[in-house]
């Protein structure tokens, strides 16, 4: 019901996934080349890791500033800059054994270009898999949101907080709010109030607030439990409640 954002998301996951695969293999043959150096024809290594560098960085330069916030492009844009980076480590190696006839350069800078193949990989696996376990967002503190809309005028309490990630630039929130208004005017005006806080102050585009009126509630302090739910031990689950989902 959400849509397919989670497709961006799984599709970042193959890519990290696939990074570090090629970051294993580019180990493999410098391992080999290491122990065993083979004959290089330096010059058209020289010429096809010239050309490579062209196509690598138009391709670059094309991606370059379209990555950020789409977790999708940035696994994407790694692997044209994984690409590029080998081309100008090729590059590298077949002037200096033209120059030297030094082959040992070859798997020394593969080794290099293994590793920071392997950084980005790591990198974009642990924040596909992070958003596709539902884990809350970075740089979103629970407490503060929660904070935020108790502090509004008429919220007595906020509890069964959650925020999650339907892709990588698509926030969702949802949470139990402890309001009892006079009528259903200032229902309504309260919640378009904490309605406008969340994307406004914290970025969700996808929001669900249930309102639920509790004589009660005696206004003690949030709860927060250690998986970053906001609970509040005395609220009773026995009253109505109003459903709105945005």
């Amino acid at each position: 019901s959400y849509g397919l954002h989670r497709t961006e998301v799984f599709a970042a996951f193959l890519n990290g996934v696939a990074l570090l695969g090629i970051s294993a293999v580019i180990f493999y043959e410098a391992y080999q080349r290491l122990a065993e150096p083979p004959s290089i024809r330096s010059g058209p290594m020289l010429l096809v890791a010239i050309l490579g560098l062209v196509a690598n960085g138009i391709v670059a330069l094309r991606l370059g500033g379209h990555e950020h916030g789409d977790l999708n492009l940035h696994s994407a844009y790694l692997h044209v800059i994984g690409d590029l980076l080998a081309s100008v480590a090729v590059v590298v190696a077949a002037v200096i054994i033209l120059a030297t006839g030094w082959l040992l350069i070859d798997p020394i800078l593969s080794a290099g270009i293994g590793l920071l193949i392997l950084a980005g990989g790591f990198r974009v696996t642990r924040e596909a898999t992070h958003i596709l376990l539902q884990g809350v967002p970075r740089g979103i503190d629970l407490a503060e949101v929660a904070s935020a809309l108790a502090e509004v005028p008429g919220v007595q309490d906020v509890h069964h907080v959650h925020a999650w990630s339907l892709c990588s630039n698509i926030l969702a929130f949802s949470a139990h709010v402890v309001s009892c208004p006079d009528n259903e005017a200032e229902r309504t005006a309260l919640r378009c109030k904490l309605e406008q806080i969340l994307p406004e102050r914290f970025g969700f585009s996808v929001t669900t607030l249930e309102l639920a009126c509790n004589h009660t509630c005696d206004g003690e302090l949030l709860q927060q439990f250690t998986h970053g739910l906001i609970y509040n031990h005395n609220h009773a689950h026995n009253h109505p409640t109003d459903h709105h989902n945005q």
